[in-house]
């Protein structure tokens, strides 16, 4: 921290993504759109539990299987954003102060997106498994946001698997 640096085109345009390098902002360019599938999985599936019902003509709703599972996946999808968050900001006030993060901190934003990737994965998974068998669908929402999900983890920004051994090497100054 505190070293001073001007990238190329800092000092042609304001935004933030000038100021800070390609591969310290790059892995947010895919994290939050996971997050955000996410949670529009997490607001289908909501709704359609207000109509939903087991064999028993029992709503689905009531369970609390179903309860505690809603209550972990939105945790999930809060704690990736969350994540996000922290990351975005630090890097935003780091380039206005035109400071150089250190390569720990870099490490760390990079395992943040790759880790809010996962739980976005996780809860979608979650909610897709208690979906039902509306997922045999191509037009079903929730297995859309499923496919889409998983696809997008295994891209090279929000891969965890990479963003680990990032995090692994920077943190112990390899």
């Amino acid at each position: 921290h505190g070293e001073r640096v001007e990238l190329q085109g800092a000092g042609a345009h304001d935004s933030t993504f000038y100021k800070v390098t390609f591969f310290s902002w790059f892995p947010f360019t895919v994290a939050p759109a996971l997050v955000g599938i996410a949670q529009c999985g997490l607001e289908h599936t909501l709704e359609r539990l207000k109509t939903r019902t087991n064999l028993f003509r029992q709503k689905l709703g009531e369970s609390q299987a179903v309860q505690v599972r809603i209550a972990t996946t939105s945790a999930q999808i809060d704690s990736a954003h969350l994540l996000i968050q922290r990351s975005m900001s630090e890097m935003a006030e780091l380039a206005r102060r035109g400071e150089v993060p250190s390569v720990a901190l870099r490490g760390r934003w990079r395992r943040d997106a790759g880790y809010a990737s996962v739980l976005a994965f996780e809860a979608v998974g979650s909610l897709f498994y208690r979906g039902g068998a509306h997922g045999i669908f191509r037009t079903d929402a929730l297995a859309r946001a499923y496919r889409d999900v998983g696809v997008g983890a295994t891209h090279l920004g929000a891969d965890f698997d990479l963003a680990s051994e990032i995090y692994g090497q920077a943190i112990q100054g390899h």
